[in-house]
């Protein structure tokens, strides 16, 4: 699972912001301008993403495995963020990474390795820095 890592990582003092604060920052970037895939905004995206890790995180956390339920629903939220910022030709391969660095300059750290981690699955080294992403 894509979040895994941050499902069972609990913190006590995390900044993660409210559902309703990150729409608002959504929006504030364009995210519910920009259409993306099948005909829907990158803010629909994101929201249907969120739903759905969720009720992933839900049934982890009712199998007795600790879940920070916010983390993953804001991460999954805000997974997308940079999208209507970068130019389209970087898009696919860079725009967590891009999230990522937007993130934690607003003062959300954690949420900001659930960006920059969410999209890299199955790159081999070579395309990972062929596309100037960072190594794991």
């Amino acid at each position: 699972m894509i979040f895994y890592h941050f499902w069972v990582k609990l913190k006590t003092k995390m900044n993660i912001p409210t559902e309703r604060q990150a729409i608002v920052l959504l929006k504030k970037f364009g995210c519910n301008e920009l259409i993306w895939y099948r005909n829907i905004s990158v803010l629909e995206h994101s929201q249907i993403i969120s739903k759905h890790c969720l009720r992933v995180a839900r049934k982890i956390k009712n199998n007795g495995y600790r879940v920070n339920l916010d983390l993953v629903q804001i991460g999954a939220l805000l997974h997308d963020l940079a999208m209507p910022l970068i130019d389209k030709e970087i898009t696919r391969c860079q725009h967590g990474f891009f999230a990522g660095k937007v993130l934690r300059k607003l003062g959300y750290p954690e949420i900001a390795k659930i960006a920059e981690r969410h999209y890299g699955n199955g790159l081999s080294k070579e395309e990972i820095i062929e596309n100037n992403l960072p190594l794991p």
